[in-house]
């Protein structure tokens, strides 16, 4: 039975999650044109990977039923709300980071790499609004991979957090995108704040309700002549 039910659910996201599809990214300039085209739907399979996320909701929904104290629930509530932050502003690095390569636009002012001693303190090596790349028109397309996604990170966490992020867009490519993404993080934001504030009035209710209901346990017990060692043991249970 639980065979059975592994197959009909999980099992397909499983195998298509963790298929090797970098085995079929081959070079081989003998290939023919539809291992060409095979290569590519691999190249895009490989993102599936990414759907295993969906596993993690119910992980975490298993791991709620399991907890009972309204502190405990409220923390996993707001663990998962912070993933969820981190996963939407790591993708808008990741994204930025792609378009910020030197190839996605040809500028006349980047033409060449820049030197970083010819740039403005803090700003861009050329003139305008409207120019190459970021990574090209911050002279920074030569510093490491790690280097580059710190600075998208930053760029991202500032989209989020409605912050200066630093970076200017260069070429429509990259304002089309940073439009997109302030409005989705304005709706997304708002959203997560108000669900936010809820939980938190939520969890105030309840602890307004448990002393109410222990100040009448307390009377009870005092007009019934319970000895009071007795009620401070009831108490603590």
């Amino acid at each position: 039975l639980i065979v059975w039910n592994y197959l009909r659910t999980w099992f397909a996201l499983d195998v298509l999650s963790t298929f090797p599809w970098f085995l079929l990214s081959g070079d081989d300039s003998s290939a023919n044109t539809s291992t060409l085209k095979f290569t590519k739907v691999g190249k895009f399979l490989r993102m599936v990977k990414l759907l295993r996320i969906m596993k993690l909701s119910s992980l975490l929904a298993s791991v709620e039923d399991v907890l009972h104290t309204p502190m405990m629930l409220m923390t996993m509530k707001l663990t998962k709300v912070m993933m969820v932050i981190f996963l939407l502003t790591h993708w808008t690095a990741c994204i930025w980071g792609w378009l910020g390569h030197p190839d996605r636009y040809q500028s006349i002012f980047g033409a060449e790499p820049h030197e970083l001693a010819t740039c403005e303190p803090g700003g861009g090596c050329e003139p305008g609004v409207v120019g190459s790349p970021w990574l090209r028109r911050y002279a920074l397309e030569h510093e490491n991979v790690s280097d580059q996604y710190l600075f998208s990170l930053r760029f991202a966490t500032g989209i989020f957090t409605g912050s200066d992020f630093g970076l200017q867009p260069g070429f429509w490519g990259e304002r089309l995108f940073v439009v997109f993404a302030m409005f989705a993080s304005f709706i997304f934001l708002s959203t997560t704040v108000s669900k936010i504030v809820v939980m938190f009035n939520q969890m105030k209710q309840e602890n307004i309700e448990h002393e109410e209901l222990m100040m009448q346990f307390k009377d009870f017990m005092s007009k019934g002549g319970v000895p009071l060692s007795l009620q401070q043991k009831v108490r603590r249970y």
